[in-house]
């Protein structure tokens, strides 16, 4: 399951849905993985839906404190454990950046899915 967390105080470039979409799309050809959002705690969202375990992928030492913090919490509240994962340097540059790069006439054809790019090109 990849899930979505939808925030109305973070400002995205692109709607839940339109996220959710674009993960569906991007998954399409792996027949074990299901896309969903949800809203509120993730323990909340955990609990509902059975999960015992959250995997988190880090990309630098700072997301490693932050992502501490949250999994020795999410378990306090509701024993729900975390696995982290280091990301490949390949997709460790952070959304802002990219996004950034994108704007300025750069190439990041090598950190985003060929449809994805097309859909980041034309939306603005």
């Amino acid at each position: 399951m990849v899930s979505v967390l939808v925030n109305i105080n973070k400002k995205c470039r692109f709607t839940s849905e339109e996220r959710l979409d674009m993960l569906r799309e991007v998954t399409a050809d792996l027949d074990n993985v299901s896309v969903d959002s949800f809203s509120g705690l993730l323990v909340d969202y955990c609990e509902r839906e059975k999960f015992t375990l959250v995997v988190r992928g880090l990309r630098t030492i700072n997301d490693f404190q932050s992502e501490l913090q949250m999994a020795q919490m999410n378990y306090s509240l509701a024993a729900v454990d975390t696995a982290f994962f280091m990301m490949n340097q390949k997709y460790s540059v952070s959304s802002t950046l990219v996004r950034e790069i994108l704007e300025l006439g750069g190439d990041v054809s090598s950190l985003i899915p060929p449809k994805l790019l097309e859909r980041m090109q034309h939306s603005g």
